[in-house]
């Protein structure tokens, strides 16, 4: 289980790596690295508070995160570098202190520099605003920054710790601001990632991942991202982020920083030495030399572009690889090899112009290759020659119906618009059941039906798959519809806060694997590493870098009992405005695709599954359960699915996750030809789909559609009745081929690999069994989390049955294994108002209610019960359930004492 001493151990690697990702934006004049003992100001309230992630299913508790100022403390002990104490310490009185024009010109007086922190987050269900103090500069900032540009004059460094792009334009054209750093979110170690880069431990060596404009409505999505709640037309069709800014001059004039853009303390030449073209791939071979004074890396991409305009409207050029060199030594030069293969260069021909309608083809023409950093920064590396069309694969069309209609005025092509008839539930009796009354039934018929978990010794168990001839065909057959549709709803977490599990059918040696967010790390109740927001670790451009951040989450998910990451999130940033746009990659999908793979190698290469999210064109947060995205077929096979096809046949992930919106009016969750005919069919994919939490559509539809698994809970009754009632509306055959994925999965788990299947506990004879709230068997979703308290009984901890909600059926579940005999209960509770009594539940029976202890504080306990019952000689299930939702608030449970008690 969770141990401090590793995070502590992958601190180092964190601090590197976010440090490696950061871009420097500007430095001219060159005010980094900082001069030794320079004097240096801090501004901002950044500097006591960094932002070291984002939001939502992001939000990581790290423990203690690494400030900026305690950063530099540390340096300036050194004698490297000393700080405005007297400014700071205003600072350290007064949260939100914003100095004054004369207080800047007596910093300006004493200080040869001012650094100026700028933060911003975001985080999951809300999108960003177009907006000062959020997209833009606030009014109080730019009063600050009038201030600043007066008194640092060429004097003044900007660091923005910012969830994604900001528009920055008078900061980046103002001669008063001499350098520009892009730190992002950079995770738990972020004041130290930051001072290494402006005392130049570190050379700043990544790379823009978007295209920074100078304004939002410069950006071609911004006309349709909050025009409906309903739907969002792709307008921009494939020309997203560069490849419609390089599409003219007058588009290029908009841009501020450029995609790719990335400054070094050092200087780096870039020489093509070896190009060839087999007619099958293209190669290239470049040297780089570090010429400059300062040791560094330095990344390269290489890109496509066509000479001569086309039957079909292309971008100006477009990436298809990047690498990136080792520390070079000043005057040190390394070679780079990348490889494309030629159908790289193919476009999706949906419309018929070049071969038949849904046809990848490389059109006949003749291709410039290039190398280079950034878009505005490419050299020649030759040339490839199509003598003629090749057509490279004939999919088909299969995620758009209906009219053609003009991409936009002037352009040469005409794409399909999207017209699928709203999605319309057919209408099958009995299948349109209420969800509150599912809650209720669900757990009713849980307590209802006996448990017998000792009658299986007959039946074949998983681990017995695969010796003496038994396969896994063979175990699935015996699974009754009960234990099969089981299979395909979410288990209980075992531990608070847990978001579910997977399998759990103990009697036959089927574990309950763990799933946990998320992106940026291992999202539980206890501390873990925060790791440098994806965003910021894909502007690395590093592939070995970014396979280490993957180890790093893969060691801490296993040594956490995690067996299934809900990560990496993948989506494009179609927009800058995307609430999430902080935990994916980056507006190419290129960039996007092959960082998500070598994150899931890094995963999985540590024995824990991966999940690529969120399966597809899940571009915004607001109104994501039923907006639709309206995509041309063409538009989502080369741009919104082509990171996630590179992610599935580079990586090889063991899961993905199905997404809450519409696509072209279809639910995604239950989207056919998406889920299997692409995913599946034409990639090759054949891991377990899984839906996003709480997905709101049929749980019998999805699988139809080859979603596996509904997460975090399921419906019986539903899946029952389309099963059993209604004959061929959800054919067996179709449940057992996903319940084969789901024990697929289980069996590639450390839980499976070691044979847990769950924390057990020993009921004997004359000893008393003392169960800690930390020790859970099992434990319904909405429990939220262990807190510290001072129950002598309880280890310092307990747990809280609901935070200030009204929940029903919430429930801890404890296994035991006991000798036979009669015993009693006791249980240690707490609560400040009168609120609920606690249904006792063994094996599926209930045994009457356990009065929660009116004590005055949630810290203090009384001991409750005792309550007596027999139990047989084997395991058994011991249940506490609130039953009524309208007077439960909150209960806190600490220990549970058993024992055994006379007839």
């Amino acid at each position: 289980m969770h141990d401090p001493a590793v995070i502590e151990q992958h601190r180092p690697l964190l601090r590197q790596i976010a440090a490696e990702s950061m871009v420097l934006l500007k430095n001219d004049p060159p005010l980094l690295p900082l001069k030794p003992q320079c004097r240096l100001a801090l501004l901002g309230v950044g500097d006591l508070k960094l932002i070291k992630g984002g939001a939502g299913s992001a939000d990581i508790f790290s423990g203690s995160t690494v400030e900026l100022v305690d950063a530099l403390l540390e340096v300036e002990q050194t004698q490297a570098i000393t700080l405005d104490h007297a400014l700071l310490e205003k600072y350290r009185q007064t949260p939100d202190f914003v100095p004054s024009t004369a207080e800047i010109n007596a910093a300006a007086a004493v200080n040869d520099a001012a650094v100026w922190i700028i933060s911003r987050n975001s985080g999951e269900g809300l999108d960003r605003q177009d907006v000062p103090g959020d997209f833009r500069l606030s009014e109080a900032e730019m009063e600050l920054f009038a201030a600043l540009q007066q008194a640092f004059a060429g004097r003044l460094i900007v660091i923005l710790n910012t969830c994604g792009v900001t528009a920055i334009r008078p900061l980046a054209e103002s001669p008063a601001v001499g350098s520009i750093l892009y730190a992002g979110l950079p995770g738990v170690e972020a004041g130290h990632a930051i001072a290494d880069v402006l005392l130049g431990k570190v050379n700043p060596s990544g790379r823009l991942v978007d295209t920074w404009a100078g304004k939002y409505s410069d950006y071609p999505s911004s006309a349709s991202f909050r025009r409906s709640k309903f739907r969002v037309d792709y307008e921009e069709d494939i020309f997203v982020g560069y490849r419609w800014f390089e599409s003219s001059e007058a588009e290029k004039s908009k841009v501020v920083y450029c995609f790719g853009h990335g400054l070094s303390y050092s200087k780096f030449d870039c020489q093509v030495v070896q190009f060839a073209y087999d007619r099958e791939k293209i190669t290239v071979k470049c040297r780089i030399r570090n010429l400059g004074q300062f040791s560094g890396k330095y990344s390269i991409g290489i890109w496509s572009g066509i000479q001569s305009p086309g039957l079909l409207e292309r971008p100006a050029c477009e990436l298809r690889d990047f690498a990136k060199t080792t520390l070079l030594q000043p005057g040190e030069s390394a070679d780079l090899d990348m490889c494309i293969p030629l159908e790289a260069l193919a476009v999706f021909d949906e419309n018929g112009v070049l071969a038949a309608p849904g046809s990848w083809v490389v059109e006949k023409a003749l291709y410039n290759i290039f190398i280079g950093g950034s878009v505005r920064d490419l050299q020649l590396a030759g040339v490839v020659d199509c003598a003629a069309n090749k057509v490279i694969s004939t999919p088909g069309i299969k995620l758009v119906n209906g009219i053609k209609r003009q991409l936009r005025p002037g352009c040469a092509e005409a794409v399909r618009q999207n017209f699928y008839p709203e999605e319309a539930d057919k209408d099958f009796a009995g299948l349109e059941i209420e969800s509150s009354f599912i809650d209720a039934l669900g757990e009713q018929r849980k307590v209802n039906e006996e448990q017998n978990l000792n009658a299986d010794s007959e039946r074949i168990k998983l681990t017995e798959v695969g010796t003496n001839g038994i396969t896994l065909d063979d175990f699935v057959d015996q699974l009754s519809p009960r234990e099969l549709l089981g299979l395909c709803q979410a288990q209980l977490p075992t531990f608070p806060h847990g978001t579910a599990g997977i399998g759990n059918l103990r009697h036959l040696h089927v574990p309950n694997p763990q799933t946990a967010d998320g992106p940026a790390g291992v999202r539980l109740a206890v501390p873990t590493s925060c790791l440098p927001s994806p965003l910021l670790a894909a502007s690395s451009w590093d592939k070995a870098l970014i396979r280490q951040l993957g180890e790093v989450m893969g060691r801490e998910a296993i040594e956490n009992d995690i067996d299934i990451m809900l990560a990496p999130g993948l989506n494009l940033h179609r927009d800058p405005l995307c609430g999430r746009n902080f935990e994916y990659y980056s507006e190419d999908p290129v960039i996007s695709g092959l960082t998500a793979a070598f994150m899931t190698q890094g995963i999985q290469s540590c024995g824990a599954s991966a999940t690529l999210k969120h399966f597809a064109v899940n571009n915004k947060e607001e109104y994501r359960f039923f907006c639709s995205s309206m995509v041309s077929e063409r538009a989502l096979r080369e741009i919104y699915l082509k990171n996630f096809e590179l992610a599935v046949k580079v990586g090889r992930p063991h899961c993905i996750m199905s997404a809450y919106n519409y696509l072209n009016n279809i639910k995604v969750s239950t989207f056919r030809n998406l889920l299997t005919g692409i995913l599946r069919d034409e990639w090759g994919f054949d891991g377990v789909v899984m839906t996003d939490w709480r997905n709101d559509s049929h749980l019998w539809q999805e699988l139809l559609a080859g979603n596996d698994i509904k997460m975090p809970f399921g419906y019986p009754e539903e899946l029952e009745m389309a099963l059993g009632k209604l004959g061929t509306v959800l054919p067996l055959d179709v449940v057992k081929v996903s319940a084969k994925r789901v024990l697929a999965l289980v069996m590639k788990t450390a839980k499976f690999r070691n044979l847990y299947l769950g924390r057990v506990f020993e009921l004997k004879k004359a000893q008393q069994l003392i169960i800690q709230p930390d020790e859970i068997s099992e434990i319904s979703c909405n429990i939220t989390r262990l807190e510290v308290c001072n129950d002598c009984c309880s280890r310092l901890c307990h747990t809280r049955l609901c935070k200030d909600q009204r929940n029903k059926d919430i429930f801890i579940k404890y296994y035991l294994k006991a000798e036979s005999g009669h015993y009693q209960l006791q249980v240690r509770t707490a609560a400040v108002n009168d609120t609920t009594a606690l249904e006792v539940v063994i094996d599926g029976r209930s045994h009457g209610l356990l009065p929660v202890a009116v004590t005055g504080d949630m810290h203090q306990f009384q001991t409750t019960g005792p309550w007596t019952f027999e139990l047989s000689d084997g395991e058994h299930t011991l249940q506490l359930y609130t039953r009524d939702r309208t007077d439960v608030n909150s209960a806190n449970i600490g220990a549970l004492i058993l024992q055994e008690c006379g007839d």
